[in-house]
């Protein structure tokens, strides 16, 4: 009979503490490349465009690495998806113009890659990506913000 009112009790003091706030950050679309960011203490405006990205930022402090890391992730997904319509849409122009063309080529009807092959190509494809965003991140990063407001 003891152990069962321990067992309520503990129960009951689990359901009853209070929650810690949510460090989750949503993505609403809002229109076009307009997004919203939900969490984080606020809300948070992203335009993401070919000019750039402009934060409107009403969020904390403490959520900064937080924010950078899911505005991040939304233009790593919309350029993917860019990427993504635009490499279909060059395979299918060529494939047009290959077929009005009557050419007679079966490695593209059957195409194969070796996995060591695709595996290679991945990770050189990661490596310079990394290094094209390390670059002009390091630049960047030694120059005062003083300077880089005079030389705007």
């Amino acid at each position: 009979m003891k152990r069962i009112g321990l067992i309520l009790l503990l129960a009951a003091s689990a359901f009853g503490q209070p929650k810690a706030p949510s460090t989750e950050i949503h993505v609403l679309p809002v229109q076009g490349n307009i997004y919203m960011l939900v969490g984080a203490g606020g809300n948070i405006a992203a335009s993401i465009g070919p000019d750039g990205i402009l934060l409107v930022d009403a969020g904390t402090g403490q959520m900064s690495p937080k924010v950078l890391s899911t505005v991040l992730q939304l233009v790593t997904a919309v350029a993917g998806y860019v990427g993504l319509v635009c490499g279909v849409g060059l395979l299918e122009l060529i494939a047009f113009g290959l077929r009005s063309a009557g050419a007679q080529m079966p490695y593209f009807m059957n195409p194969e890659v070796d996995f060591q092959l695709a595996m290679t190509a991945i990770a050189l494809l990661v490596g310079v990506g990394v290094l094209a965003g390390l670059m002009p991140a390091l630049r960047a990063a030694k120059i005062t913000p003083i300077e880089a407001m005079r030389a705007e």
